[in-house]
């Protein structure tokens, strides 16, 4: 598990049943977080990566079992990535406000990067080269060329 594997690619090796994956997890991640939020320093980014994972791994878990797995196999999975996000977003502040606040803080990065851009035409191509090798801001990338088409 630590190394990525699935649960249910577990379950299939060693011949346990997926529930008792799931409640080893749940025991030993659940007491392992504890134990770093328990001690002063720790890496707030490496926690909240680390959950991401947790929330990545009950996706593929969850995609498996849709696949290949029983209706209750599916829907154990289906619950069980659905806790986690659940954690990840109560941890995050994710809610509905959040969205629109990151979709307002977007449309203002936009702006700023656009009026940087205006000023200085020749930082255009940089700008968009540096975004674009960030893969979660592709599609911010794609906002500032568009908005930026008419200053090139």
């Amino acid at each position: 598990m630590v190394e990525g594997v699935s649960g249910v690619e577990i379950s299939r090796r060693y011949g346990v049943s997926e529930s008792s994956i799931s409640r080893y997890s749940k025991l030993n991640y659940s007491a392992a977080i504890a134990r770093v939020m328990a001690t002063e320093e720790y890496d707030a980014a490496d926690v909240m990566t680390r959950l991401l994972d947790l929330a990545d791994s009950a996706r593929a878990a969850r995609k498996a079992a849709d696949k290949a797995g029983t209706p209750l196999a599916r829907v154990r999975a289906q619950a069980a990535e659905l806790k986690v996000l659940e954690r990840v977003a109560d941890r995050l502040g994710i809610n509905d406000v959040t969205a629109v606040h990151l979709s307002q803080a977007s449309s203002d990065l936009i702006a700023v990067l656009r009026a940087v851009a205006k000023d200085a035409p020749e930082t255009r191509t940089q700008i968009l080269d540096l975004m674009r090798t960030h893969e979660r801001l592709t599609h911010l990338a794609d906002a500032f060329a568009i908005a930026t088409k008419e200053t090139s």
